[in-house]
């Protein structure tokens, strides 16, 4: 069984499996990383894929995957997680400390930046 559905305006995604349930989960996973069709700081909609390589504390290499706006005045970035628990790739939306979630006085997630989308200030050193 195979599907294909528009989930922005610039991408559509194509899910495949044996059961409804299993296309569903493909389609969402997709639509959830390739939906984003304009960048939330700016608007713009011409944005990037990619992945970088980075080191953590004790030295050892990872992947950064990042949805980035082109936009040369802009330039926001949407970090992406990857989920240990079945490797699917999400959007990194709420601020956190280490590994856990950073709470407002409401007792509810923080949001980093505009959802998820921030930007580096070079004089703060801080994304915002």
């Amino acid at each position: 069984m195979k599907v294909q559905l528009k989930v922005s305006k610039n991408a559509i995604v194509e899910g495949s499996g044996e059961t409804l349930l299993d296309v569903y989960k493909e389609v969402c996973a997709l639509s959830e990383v390739f939906g984003e069709s304009e960048c939330g700081k700016c608007g713009g909609t011409d944005l990037k894929y990619q992945i970088r390589n980075a080191k953590d504390d004790s030295g050892e290499e990872y992947e950064y995957p990042e949805i980035v706006c082109n936009d040369r005045d802009c330039r926001a970035r949407l970090a992406l997680g990857l989920s240990k628990t079945n490797g699917q790739l999400y959007p990194k939306r709420y601020e956190m400390d280490g590994k856990k979630y950073i709470l407002d006085d409401n007792g509810k997630k923080k949001v980093k930046g505009s959802w998820g989308w921030t930007i580096f200030n070079r004089e703060t050193k801080v994304e915002e």
